[in-house]
């Protein structure tokens, strides 16, 4: 088993949702240009684009985001639930 990082392991679980589920998109403060304030996401902005990679603003109120974000960019699937 390779030695990594916990940096190192997020970002690799990341990229490996990302390539299993095209559906699986990331929200957060800082996380696609700026890459995150740890860099855990590193490359994937670059690797998957802008629609699977989003920022958020950083605001106290930004944290609605992941649940009304992906309605608004046409992301999410529609369920009968």
């Amino acid at each position: 088993m390779p030695v990594m990082t916990y940096r190192e392991a997020l970002r690799s679980t990341l990229r490996e949702e990302l390539l299993r589920d095209d559906d699986v998109l990331l929200i957060g403060e800082e996380i696609g240009v700026f890459e995150g304030s740890y860099k855990i996401t590193a490359g994937l902005l670059t690797e998957f684009g802008e629609k699977r990679v989003r920022d958020t603003p950083i605001a106290r109120r930004g944290s609605s985001a992941p649940r009304s974000g992906p309605r608004c960019w046409g992301c999410a699937r529609s369920s009968s639930s």
